[in-house]
């Protein structure tokens, strides 16, 4: 009981280290009922006012696949929703998966495979800056 009520003891230091920063950080956020999302919003928002693409926009995702893709590959049909880019008709072999998938990982993306379907989308700690730094 006691190691369970020192977790909780920091657990909860955590979580008030964590709001207190956000209240830092964004001030103008009266109230405070899930931090860590709410930061991710917060800081979404000044992203799209200050015109700096996220890593999880359509565009950046498929320059970022453009220039990962073997050369001559194309897809029959592509699906974006949710922050996910769905890939279907693209003809791989397994090293040329593992070598994409490698690729996209370097630039802070996730390649999985399902049912005939690729599933493109950006690592948590991925931002819009590291996918671009591939396209210079």
């Amino acid at each position: 009981n006691a190691w369970a009520w020192a977790d909780h003891q920091q657990l909860q230091a955590g979580q008030a280290r964590l709001t207190q920063v956000f209240s830092r950080s964004f001030p103008k956020v009266p109230v405070i009922i899930d931090a860590p999302l709410q930061m991710a919003a917060e800081v979404r928002r000044l992203e799209q006012a200050s015109a700096i693409p996220a890593a999880t926009d359509l565009d950046v995702m498929l320059g970022v696949l453009s220039r990962a893709l073997p050369a001559g590959r194309s897809l029959r049909s592509l699906d974006y929703g949710d922050a996910q880019l769905r890939l279907k008709g693209l003809s791989l072999t397994d090293a040329e998966t593992v070598a994409l998938s490698a690729e996209l990982r370097a630039h802070g993306y996730s390649l999985t495979q399902s049912d005939g379907t690729l599933l493109l989308q950006a690592a948590p700690q991925a931002n819009a800056l590291s996918a671009l730094k591939g396209s210079s």
